[in-house]
């Protein structure tokens, strides 16, 4: 976390904001205080409340800004609703500063543009990765070859070597960071089982959950319908 004095803006919905430095003495004030600090702005309302992590320890501030139309008797209740749901979703400080990727570059492997595409398509996405085995890797290993997250190349977990010999489907469930996660067969337009396809979501509530179980397995045709005819395609660009 950084010390006082070089907090910045590192998530806003003005990009022009990103990077720039946040004022230290109203970081302190929250911090210290443990309570919104409201000012009022061109008939607007501004507030900032402490960021807790899921954990529940304190990471950061988060700024919102209301509509005019909204009175002043509920800019209180509001953020604190706003502020108490992006708490349960919000990973460690590490995990919320990792690199996302997004977009196309050249040079791409067309497994990794498969992976842009879907995500492009399906915004409710937290994760969504192909994990494959190289036909040139000597050693036959399963990795994650497209992923939004800075771990390309990475070996796969138990879980998705598993569904990778067996084809099951497995669901798992972190209530505490409202985060969950499915594996499922990776299957070619021959129906052949040829890899692994892992979707993560973020869910404010078990039937969000419920919802998100469903659409995986959408995910898993409509991935089907975008995959090569040859597999070793999938590793050129």
């Amino acid at each position: 976390m950084p010390e006082e004095g070089e907090w910045v803006v590192v998530g806003c919905t003005d990009r022009s904001r990103l990077g720039g430095e946040k004022s230290a003495a109203d970081v302190s004030e929250v911090f210290v205080n443990r309570q919104f600090v409201l000012t009022e702005e061109a008939g607007c309302y501004r507030t900032l409340s402490p960021l807790y992590a899921f954990d529940h320890s304190m990471m950061g501030v988060v700024e919102l800004k209301f509509r005019r139309d909204v009175p002043a008797d509920r800019v209180a209740e509001a953020a604190a609703n706003y502020v108490r749901i992006l708490s349960q979703c919000t990973p460690d400080y590490g995990e919320l500063m990792s690199p996302f990727d997004e977009g196309f570059r050249p040079g791409d492997m067309l497994c990794q543009k498969i992976n842009q595409m879907v995500l492009a398509r399906h915004p409710e996405l937290l994760i969504y990765s192909l994990h494959i085995v190289d036909p040139a890797d000597p050693k036959r290993e399963n990795r994650h070859y497209a992923i939004n997250r800075p771990n390309f190349h990475k070996e796969s977990g138990p879980l998705t070597l598993d569904t990778e010999v067996t084809g099951k489907v497995y669901v798992v469930m972190l209530p505490y960071s409202h985060h969950m996660e499915m594996h499922l067969p990776l299957i070619d337009k021959r129906g052949r089982f040829v890899g692994v396809i892992v979707c993560g979501y973020l869910y404010d509530s078990l039937k969000e959950g419920v919802d998100c179980f469903a659409r995986s397995f959408s995910l898993m045709d409509e991935t089907t319908r975008l995959m090569p005819d040859t597999f070793a395609d999938l590793f050129k660009p």
